[in-house]
């Protein structure tokens, strides 16, 4: 799963960006596979500490810049409450969820991504098929030897 972050300056004045990114909702139930990174030199991005990251800068009047990162859904038996909580707050600010801002983000981890981290079933039903696939084709064979001959 891949988050986006969006900033945008749309006064006519520099605006300072002094957030953080608190992921520990995320990170419970998924493991960061690409770090955090800015679309833009005007926004540095730190380093995940402690379910968190510091995103900081100056957005020029008119300035857009994304910040985006990607994790993968870990496996039922290592998930945290089953849902991928994401808040973006001022710096040292608590996560909760201000709807006005849309400053946050759940996700409930779906039936799709148990199904995905099985494996094992593909490893069993695709062996299955491809013999149940041949017999089909030597049965075919056979019954049409007998049409023609």
């Amino acid at each position: 799963m891949r988050y986006t972050l969006h900033f945008e300056n749309t006064g006519e004045a520099p605006v300072a960006v002094d957030a953080e990114d608190a992921l520990s909702g995320v990170l419970d139930d998924a493991k960061m596979v690409k770090a955090p990174q800015a679309s833009d030199a005007a926004l540095s991005v730190g380093d995940v500490v402690d379910g968190r990251f510091p995103i900081t800068g100056t957005l020029q009047p008119g300035q857009k810049a994304t910040v985006s990162y990607s994790v993968s859904v870990l496996p039922k038996e290592k998930r945290g409450d089953g849902v991928l909580g994401n808040f973006l707050v001022k710096a040292g600010g608590d996560p909760v969820c201000n709807s006005a801002q849309s400053n946050c983000t759940t996700h409930p981890v779906s039936v799709a991504a148990d199904l995905a981290t099985t494996g094992a079933s593909l490893s069993v039903v695709l062996p299955a098929a491809l013999l149940l696939l041949g017999g089909g084709v030597a049965v075919m064979l056979a019954v049409r030897r007998r049409v023609v001959s």
